[in-house]
């Protein structure tokens, strides 16, 4: 098996050439060769792998396997953070607040990983989802809201149609000192080959109150507006 994944994100100068490779090519590949492809059901992606007639496993339509794999996922990052006789209670708290969402997961095994004392971890603290936990990382360093410099840096970073050169990125918001910004915000916007990119789609669609964060944004920006 073959598995791609974030297909989505694969997008570059308005283009995606694995996109295009999958669907002329991948007709020709062996029967025996099966794959996976993961990524946000975009409408040019859909659109063309349509004549390939993927067999399309929407997470909707396969919510209980999906609450089952977080389900299993939990009891293994948390069978030494909580007491055995809390195990159950612990997974089922967090597959509430996670959503059937894996990108939130990742940053609930970063915080245990974090954490010096294994059996230090109050599941009912952890963010409520996964708009909730980039408030959370922002609230820690921007209490107040964002100042005028940052939310200069970020427009430009969202508004931009491929990562910015960091050269650049003066000069688009307006900020000759844009690095320190990048330098508080570097695990949500890391810096690589000298160019700025965003750490996963659903931070813009966050920032930007798109779908589906739209009330979720607006009851963060009720406690203190960051964009």
């Amino acid at each position: 098996m073959l598995v791609i994944d974030a297909l989505d994100e694969a997008e570059h100068d308005k283009k995606n050439e694995l996109l295009h490779l999958i669907k002329t090519d991948f007709s020709r590949l062996p029967k025996w060769l099966k794959v996976l492809v993961t990524g946000r059901p975009e409408v040019p992606i859909t659109e063309s792998l349509r004549t390939l007639r993927p067999t399309e496993l929407d997470a909707e339509g396969y919510a209980e396997d999906c609450e089952l794999d977080v389900e299993i996922f939990l009891r293994h990052v948390l069978k030494h953070r909580v007491l055995p006789e809390h195990l159950e209670k612990a997974v089922m708290t967090v597959a509430r607040k996670a959503e059937r969402n894996f990108l939130y997961l990742y940053w609930v095994r970063k915080r245990l990983d974090e954490k010096k004392d294994t059996h230090a971890i109050d599941v009912e603290a952890l963010p409520d989802g996964l708009a909730d936990e980039y408030n959370t990382q922002l609230t820690r360093f921007y209490a107040d809201g964002f100042s005028d410099d940052t939310s200069r840096v970020l427009r430009a970073i969202v508004a931009a149609e491929e990562p910015l050169h960091v050269d650049a990125l003066p000069v688009l918001s307006g900020v000759n000192d844009s690095m320190s910004v990048l330098d508080i915000l570097s695990l949500l916007f890391p810096v690589r080959d000298k160019c700025v990119h965003v750490f996963h789609k659903s931070i813009v669609d966050w920032l930007t109150a798109s779908p589906p964060y739209e009330d979720r944004m607006r009851r963060a920006q009720q406690k203190g507006s960051y964009f």
